[in-house]
């Protein structure tokens, strides 16, 4: 018996939305709609705030050369995306 899965994806959103009442295309909509925007807001530099913690994007360090040359290693992405924690919550 294997466990079940603790991320939470599109497929299990888009399957509470329809528990909600909403048909399989509108949730399917709603979900892909919300997930832009949060991406939306991650690549201009905000916050995406959550119950239990936020997401915010962090620019990656490279060595002091990279940082001198104000230039990044070849195909590596100058940004990342860090989860912080709500350690106030219970």
């Amino acid at each position: 018996m294997s466990k079940p899965s603790k991320s939470v994806g599109r497929a299990y959103l888009v399957s509470k939305l329809m528990e909600q009442g909403y048909s399989r295309r509108q949730s399917v909509v709603i979900v892909n709609v919300i997930l832009e925007r949060m991406i939306r807001a991650l690549q201009r530099g905000r916050t995406v705030e959550f119950g239990n913690g936020k997401l915010r994007r962090v620019k990656l360090r490279y060595s002091q050369w990279w940082e001198m040359m104000r230039d990044s290693p070849a195909d590596r992405p100058e940004y990342t995306i860090e989860w912080e924690p709500d350690l106030k919550r219970e």
